[in-house]
Protein backbone atom coordinates (compact mmCIF):
# COMPACT_ATOMS: atom_id res chain seq x y z
CA UNK A 1 0.00 0.00 0.00
CA UNK A 2 1.12 3.53 -0.54
CA UNK A 3 -0.10 7.04 0.04
CA UNK A 4 1.21 10.56 -0.45
CA UNK A 5 3.16 12.01 2.48
CA UNK A 6 4.01 15.60 1.57
CA UNK A 7 6.54 15.45 -1.24
CA UNK A 8 7.23 11.71 -0.65
CA UNK A 9 5.40 8.39 -0.88
CA UNK A 10 4.72 6.50 2.34
CA UNK A 11 4.73 2.73 1.80
CA UNK A 12 3.61 -0.29 3.79
CA UNK A 13 4.55 -3.77 2.61
CA UNK A 14 2.90 -7.14 3.27
CA UNK A 15 3.97 -10.31 1.48
CA UNK A 16 1.48 -12.70 -0.12
CA UNK A 17 2.06 -15.97 -1.95
CA UNK A 18 1.22 -15.13 -5.57
CA UNK A 19 -1.47 -12.45 -5.08
CA UNK A 20 -3.98 -12.57 -7.95
CA UNK A 21 -7.30 -10.98 -7.01
CA UNK A 22 -8.37 -7.91 -5.06
CA UNK A 23 -11.79 -6.70 -3.92
CA UNK A 24 -12.44 -3.46 -2.01
CA UNK A 25 -15.74 -2.24 -0.60
CA UNK A 26 -15.64 0.70 1.80
CA UNK A 27 -13.99 -0.52 5.00
CA UNK A 28 -13.18 -4.06 3.83
CA UNK A 29 -10.53 -5.50 1.56
CA UNK A 30 -9.99 -9.06 0.29
CA UNK A 31 -6.87 -10.40 -1.38
CA UNK A 32 -6.93 -13.74 -3.20
CA UNK A 33 -3.79 -15.84 -3.73
CA UNK A 34 -3.17 -19.28 -5.19
CA UNK A 35 -4.16 -21.04 -1.96
CA UNK A 36 -5.98 -18.60 0.33
CA UNK A 37 -8.17 -15.53 0.68
CA UNK A 38 -7.16 -12.84 3.16
CA UNK A 39 -9.82 -10.50 4.55
CA UNK A 40 -9.03 -7.13 6.09
CA UNK A 41 -11.42 -4.73 7.82
CA UNK A 42 -11.14 -1.20 9.18
CA UNK A 43 -11.42 -1.18 12.97
CA UNK A 44 -14.40 0.60 14.56
CA UNK A 45 -12.51 3.83 15.24
CA UNK A 46 -10.75 3.73 11.88
CA UNK A 47 -7.89 5.90 10.65
CA UNK A 48 -8.49 8.90 12.96
CA UNK A 49 -7.19 6.76 15.86
CA UNK A 50 -3.78 6.36 14.19
CA UNK A 51 -0.91 8.71 14.96
CA UNK A 52 -0.21 11.25 13.66
CA UNK A 53 -3.91 12.12 13.58
CA UNK A 54 -5.33 13.04 10.18
CA UNK A 55 -2.45 11.55 8.18
CA UNK A 56 -4.10 8.22 7.28
CA UNK A 57 -7.06 7.74 4.96
CA UNK A 58 -7.55 4.00 5.64
CA UNK A 59 -6.51 1.29 8.07
CA UNK A 60 -7.06 -2.38 7.24
CA UNK A 61 -6.40 -5.06 9.85
CA UNK A 62 -6.56 -8.82 9.18
CA UNK A 63 -9.94 -10.22 10.16
CA UNK A 64 -10.14 -13.68 8.58
CA UNK A 65 -8.06 -16.07 6.53
CA UNK A 66 -9.83 -18.65 4.43
CA UNK A 67 -7.37 -21.46 3.73
CA UNK A 68 -8.10 -23.86 0.90
CA UNK A 69 -6.71 -27.41 0.70
CA UNK A 70 -6.12 -27.11 -3.07
CA UNK A 71 -4.97 -24.50 -5.55
CA UNK A 72 -7.70 -21.94 -6.24
CA UNK A 73 -5.89 -19.36 -8.42
CA UNK A 74 -8.55 -16.71 -7.84
CA UNK A 75 -8.35 -13.68 -10.14
CA UNK A 76 -11.73 -11.98 -10.34
CA UNK A 77 -13.08 -11.02 -6.93
CA UNK A 78 -15.98 -8.87 -5.74
CA UNK A 79 -17.99 -8.38 -2.58
CA UNK A 80 -21.56 -9.63 -2.92
CA UNK A 81 -24.55 -8.86 -0.69
CA UNK A 82 -25.22 -11.64 1.78
CA UNK A 83 -28.72 -12.70 2.57
CA UNK A 84 -29.04 -15.92 4.52
CA UNK A 85 -31.69 -18.38 3.41
CA UNK A 86 -34.18 -19.54 6.01
CA UNK A 87 -33.70 -23.10 7.22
Amino acid sequence: MLRPDGDRLNTHFRGFSKPMGLAVDGDRLAIGTTVEIWEYHTPGRGPPALEPAGSHDACFLPALVGLQPATIQIHEMAWAPFSPRPL
